[in-house]
């Protein structure tokens, strides 16, 4: 089960993939059946909320606020206010998208630390395997210790 090359399977954009195959499919995890679900999840979270859109959207308000201010159709006071909730929400949405890459990237992180483990896993099994058949090709010698 360890590394077996490059994965067999061909991007999106029709190049060879070059990410580690692993199991004994010859796919990388991304390309890997079993994890389909997964990979599902995790793009299915990555639409749910535009950060950029939000924040164009609050600096539009702000242009428009402080428009709106020097022209006299809008009290100081009350557009200090709105300035500073718009503040809060920009410092909110910019928090959300922190905590989004975060998540991110422990995602990967934990994704590459269970795709070390498979490979050191098969690398061991492996090792396991040559010394049983290198054990059973040795002839016995007699007695476990020297000079007996």
């Amino acid at each position: 089960m360890g590394v077996l090359g490059k994965c067999g399977a061909t991007k999106r954009d029709g190049t060879p993939c070059s990410l580690p195959a692993q199991g004994s499919n010859g796919l990388c995890w991304a390309h890997d059946p079993a994890n389909a679900d997964v990979r599902r999840k995790g793009a299915s979270k990555g639409g749910r909320s535009k950060p950029g859109s939000e924040l164009a959207q609050l600096k539009k308000k702000l242009i428009t606020l402080g428009d709106d201010v020097l022209s006299g159709s809008v009290d100081k006071g009350k557009a200090s206010v709105a300035a500073q909730c718009y503040g809060v929400a920009i410092r909110a949405v910019e928090a959300e998208t922190k905590n989004r890459e975060l998540e991110e990237s422990r995602i990967v992180e934990t994704q590459l630390r269970v795709q070390e483990q498979t490979e050191l896993i098969g690398r061991l099994e492996a090792i396991e395997a040559a010394q049983e058949a290198q054990a059973a090709e040795k002839p016995s010698m007699g007695g476990g210790r020297w000079g007996e």
